[in-house]
């Protein structure tokens, strides 16, 4: 028997030498193993959300202020971004119109993002839908310099709440 630390609670425990295996994570119970597996996913995802960020926003800059600015109005008046099932860092950036050709517009100069349509017949719509956090706080980093909306400023500044760790990294 050998005493080792667990890696998710430090705390002490024996092992047998033939059941440690070499350059392993060791846990002293099923509780730390699986605690420790949902901390690493959460950073993966947090490193994923951030390189998605970086890479978008360096893509925004070379849009046009014309473009960026019509979209963002564009948003205040027909979109909405809603926090995405079971998770506390998804979100999804929303636009929904009844004609799909200024969704594909935006699809096209985005280069991201989906069009589908909603519903049937005379009540069918159209949804932009946008669902990389990482892209989404890269567009309301340049929202939040031109938005008039109140209600909208606020809604972002709670998404930077609940996100605070992309903004700490920037």
């Amino acid at each position: 028997m050998i005493k080792i630390r667990c890696s998710y609670c430090k705390k002490s425990f024996y092992r047998k030498l033939s059941h440690l295996k070499r350059n392993k994570r060791q846990y002293c119970s099923i509780k730390c193993f699986a605690l420790d597996k949902k901390i690493l996913k959460h950073q993966q995802d947090m490193e994923r959300m951030y390189k998605d960020y970086k890479i978008f926003k360096k893509y925004l800059n070379s849009l046009s202020l014309t473009f960026i600015g019509w979209l963002v109005g564009f948003w205040e008046g027909e979109g909405y971004i809603e926090k995405h099932k079971n998770t506390n860092y998804n979100y999804v950036f929303t636009i929904a119109q009844k004609d799909p050709s200024p969704l594909e517009f935006i699809k096209e100069k985005l280069k991201i993002g989906t069009v589908r349509g909603v519903g049937m017949g005379k009540l069918k719509t159209y949804r932009y839908d946008l669902y990389s956090s990482g892209k989404i706080l890269a567009l309301l980093d340049y929202f939040t310099k031109l938005m008039r909306s109140n209600k909208r400023i606020n809604q972002v500044k709670n998404i930077y709440k609940n996100l605070n760790t992309i903004k700490k990294h920037d």
